[in-house]
């Protein structure tokens, strides 16, 4: 067992993703020895990469402790799982969805195709200040919280991105 890994299971954050920012706090020396002790346990297949600045360990992955939806948020905080990917998870759509999207505050659509848990898409959407949260609740999933839109907020949320107009009122003359 690595060094980088030891250090991580004994800080609490074997479960979880761990960010740049929390590797500097747990472990002692200069940026370059970081680098080392991260690309040595990345050759050793005990820590899998993410993204920029993110990992996760494998053993995680192998006893299945991550759930896509937290690892989705994990990916870029702030962000919420809605559209098809939120019916799909209360019940409202039969069929399964091979791509967990999320809504995001910022404004850059993005995807991230993850090999062991498949592809992640986020989606900006304009909404009023104050009102990001509306309808969104704070779920626990494998033991870890994620944030999951309401289906009622998952199915505005469809309408908002795709520009649907609701077909239900009409004035009349």
């Amino acid at each position: 067992m690595e060094i980088l890994t030891e250090h991580i299971t004994n800080a609490g954050l074997g479960e979880s993703v761990v960010t740049e920012a929390q590797l500097s706090r747990l472990l002692d020396g200069t940026p370059q020895r970081r680098y080392n002790l991260v690309n040595r346990a990345l050759h050793r297949g005990e820590l899998l990469h993410l993204k920029r600045g993110r990992y996760l360990l494998s053993s995680a992955v192998k006893q299945g402790k991550i759930h896509p939806f937290v690892l989705a948020q994990a990916l870029l905080p702030g962000s919420y799982i809605s559209m098809e990917t939120a019916l799909c998870f209360h019940g409202w759509i039969p069929e399964s969805t091979p791509i967990t999207m999320s809504v995001k505050p910022h404004r850059r659509r993005q995807t991230l195709d993850i090999p062991k848990f498949g592809q992640f898409q986020y989606f900006p959407l304009a909404l009023n200040t104050g009102w990001f949260l509306e309808g969104v609740d704070r779920d626990t999933l494998a033991g870890q919280s994620c944030m999951m839109a309401q289906p009622l907020r998952a199915l505005l949320d469809i309408f908002c991105l795709r520009k649907i107009d609701y077909p239900g009122h009409q004035e009349s003359d």
